[in-house]
């Protein structure tokens, strides 16, 4: 399981992911959590191949039942959770895969920087 979490940006990263091992020869399974303005992207299917991708989301402790080999962080907003429980959530979630990817978003006064 390749799971992507986050507060925004997590059904676009899915898909290109899903992307990218399509064009890599597999067929993967998927599940988005939301649509995707590509009609050749459904937002879920049963896959052919080993590799299943899937949107998970902490806003409703979901992402607490899912153990995944590869942990997607985009980044982590105080949309839906307090500090606390966002520390916990995704602190127990990011202990369980083999690998791990952040992309971490610093916001400073003047805009975003990406790093």
């Amino acid at each position: 399981l390749v799971a992507v979490c986050g507060a925004h940006g997590k059904t676009t990263t899915t898909a290109m992911l899903i992307t990218a091992l399509r064009r890599a020869g597999q067929q993967p399974g998927y599940l988005l959590g939301g649509l995707f303005g590509d009609d050749a992207l459904a937002p879920a299917s049963a896959g052919k191949s080993d590799w299943v991708v899937a949107e998970v989301d902490e806003s409703d402790g979901s992402i607490a039942h899912y153990s995944p080999h590869v942990a997607v962080l985009n980044n982590v907003a105080f949309d839906h959770k307090s500090l606390e429980e966002l520390r916990r959530l995704f602190g127990d979630f990011l202990k369980q895969p083999l690998l791990l990817v952040i992309w971490l978003i610093v916001r400073t006064a003047a805009g975003e920087s990406y790093r």
